[in-house]
């Protein structure tokens, strides 16, 4: 997936030609519909759940690394995925403490986001607001009810949007967000409030 790209298909064209632009099979099943598979589109860029009974375009995979997350507790409220050696806030902006039960996690617009994460003063790193592609790497598909995500290593996240730093190329007033609730990645209006996890670059 490109989200680069100012037109469909959402691809790198060049080392994958003629790609359709429209839905794509993946082999996982919804954990609680299991009439339900992930889809990726890549007329528009965004991940969901489809009927099995509809037809959908197919690319194969070959096996290489395994690219399962594999995170550590620091102790200091962050975690680092040692896969992709990213850092990431453990608790969702607003939240703090033992198993994030500190304070309240707020939603805010997409420049306030930006500015949160860049003035983030946690365990002596320079954070940012994660791209798309990064923040989707800490979803968790296999979870049977929400929040879709690791919630030892990320207590209290809210089951709901959040924010990635990635802008929706063909409508730039709109940015791709992280739904946790379902796992689905979709855009909205920069000026739309949703929650903050920011990351850092490791090790």
């Amino acid at each position: 997936m490109d989200r680069s790209k100012t037109a469909a298909p959402y691809i790198d064209a060049v080392y994958f030609p003629a790609t359709a632009s429209g839905d794509t099979w993946t082999s996982t099943t919804d954990i609680e519909w299991s009439a339900l598979a992930w889809s990726v589109g890549f007329s528009n860029g965004l991940v969901y759940l489809v009927n099995k009974a509809s037809n959908g375009y197919v690319r194969c995979v070959s096996s290489g690394p395994s690219s399962a997350a594999s995170f550590t507790d620091n102790g200091d409220e962050t975690v680092t995925d040692s896969t992709t050696s990213l850092v990431w806030q453990q608790c969702s902006a607003g939240l703090s403490g033992a198993s994030c039960g500190t304070g309240t996690a707020e939603t805010k617009t997409w420049q306030v986001a930006l500015e949160y994460c860049e003035n983030l003063n946690l365990d002596g790193r320079t954070w940012r607001l994660p791209s798309v592609n990064e923040l989707k790497t800490i979803v968790d598909r296999s979870k049977t009810a929400a929040p879709y995500i690791d919630t030892v290593h990320f207590p209290a996240t809210v089951s709901s949007y959040y924010w990635t730093s990635t802008t929706e190329i063909p409508s730039p007033a709109f940015a791709w967000y992280v739904n946790f609730l379902n796992g689905y990645v979709s855009n909205s209006n920069k000026t739309d409030t949703n929650y903050v996890r920011c990351v850092s670059s490791g090790p």
